[in-house]
């Protein structure tokens, strides 16, 4: 369907789940996780695709089933449109559950997991680096020109709660109404996870050490001097070690495959009369 910004395909929580453990045993009362975030659809388009995707919690096995997909130049604009149709059901299937296998299965809504962007986007908020960013309390942050970025003086404020949140208490943190405060049994502060291992570990802390070990640089660096570096890593050439840990991979993989045409070998004699 054509939604503002874009085109939005809605595929649903129920099809999706039905579809998926149409012959699998699941048990009577299932979780689901829900996860959001853009996605560019190579490096430099403006052009993304913003999946909504879930996973059963209690089956960690079975890999994320997309519920809906919007296509576009930016983030769907309106949030309405592209959370209504998923709250709606989502709401429908909570309170009635879903047939699977001639027996209804409860659904719970579990969390939603997204990264820090996602995060306050779906739910109406302000980012990550705003004064009044901090979604589990009401620390107030402060600039610093120095590091150029906003940090937080107080670990003791008041925490922030779903009931004021949803009497617009805090008129510092919102941007706009998020239809997630429509979703029955949710708690818009505590299933919101906000714990992100991309960008505070692996492009946060890690990258910053890389860069301390390979350029001296521990401190902070512009703009220029941060893609210097990155250039300079890419432009790398492979050293003596590289080649020999290649070559002696490929000799590896030679003396795997000989062995499994052995082992066909011998399965085919021990199959004749």
């Amino acid at each position: 369907m054509n939604i503002e910004g874009g085109r939005f395909f809605y595929n649903g929580v129920k099809k999706c789940l039905i579809n998926r453990f149409e012959h699998v045993v699941v048990p009577e009362i299932i979780n689901i996780n829900v996860s959001i975030d853009g996605l560019p659809l190579y490096k430099g388009s403006p052009s993304s695709f913003w999946p909504i995707l879930v996973n059963v919690h209690e089956i960690p096995i079975f890999s994320p089933m997309m519920v809906g997909v919007f296509h576009g130049i930016t983030k769907p604009p309106q949030l309405k449109e592209y959370l209504g149709p998923f709250v709606e059901e989502m709401n429908d299937v909570i309170e009635n559950g879903i047939p699977i296998n001639n027996r209804v299965v409860r659904v719970r809504l579990r969390a939603f997991i997204c990264d820090a962007p996602a995060r306050a986007y779906i739910k109406g908020v302000v980012y990550f680096n705003a004064k009044h960013g901090c979604m589990k309390c009401c620390t107030v942050g402060e600039h610093s020109t120095h590091v150029r970025t906003v940090f937080f003086r107080d670990s003791d404020a008041p925490e922030r709660t779903d009931e004021l949140f949803r009497k617009m208490a805090y008129s510092d943190h919102y941007r706009e109404y998020t239809p997630l405060l429509q979703l029955k049994i949710f708690d818009v502060i505590q299933d919101v996870v906000v714990a992100d291992r991309l960008h505070l570990i692996d492009l946060g802390v890690m990258r910053r050490l890389l860069r301390g070990w390979l350029y001296g640089a521990y401190g902070v660096t512009t703009k220029a001097q941060t893609q210097e570096q990155d250039n300079r890593v890419k432009q790398a050439r492979p050293t003596k070690t590289t080649q020999i840990d290649a070559n002696s991979k490929e000799k590896n993989n030679q003396t795997r495959d000989a062995h499994d045409i052995d082992e066909n070998q011998i399965d085919i004699k021990s199959i004749e009369p």
